[in-house]
């Protein structure tokens, strides 16, 4: 038998190998849960929770210019960490917390657009240049997040 591989088979061998790369790589999840964005409202208490390491969870709430927001986040249990974070409606965000901690919360300076707002809950550290710490994981679980406007 002749050892030597035709070009013909070889790039059969290439195809194949690149289809099974690319149905490898669709099968894995991602490193972070796919969120589903929650609609809020000033005076708001919601429920919510983590069920693994590494999630985030966005709720929106529509503000106008010249109000504030504070928000609150309050764990269920003792293990829970998060972190808070504000965006504008043009997708900038204004309010970043690094570290996690217990009890996470915010106020905001007066607004100066009128729209749509994501506050984001995270249950893992985050540098400044959203890299992640991957030594500092988060944790599953329950937790209210309290808003309040003026």
């Amino acid at each position: 038998m002749n050892n030597i591989i035709s070009k013909n088979h070889l790039g059969h061998l290439k195809i194949g190998f690149l289809i099974s790369s690319l149905v490898l790589l669709s099968s894995c999840s991602s490193l972070f849960k796919e969120t589903i964005i929650k609609q809020a409202s000033c005076g708001q208490t919601l429920s919510a929770s983590f069920s693994e390491n590494f999630e985030f969870q966005d709720f929106t709430i529509e503000l106008s210019a010249g109000q504030k927001i504070s928000a609150e986040v309050t764990p269920v249990g003792d293990y829970l960490l998060t972190a808070l974070e504000l965006y504008e409606p043009a997708g900038d965000r204004i309010i970043f917390q690094q570290e996690t901690q217990k009890l996470p919360s915010f106020e905001s300076e007066t607004l100066s657009a009128t729209g749509s707002y994501k506050i984001r809950v995270r249950n893992f550290r985050q540098y400044s240049d959203d890299r992640i710490d991957y030594k500092e994981k988060g944790r599953a679980g329950d937790y209210s997040l309290q808003l309040s406007c003026n």
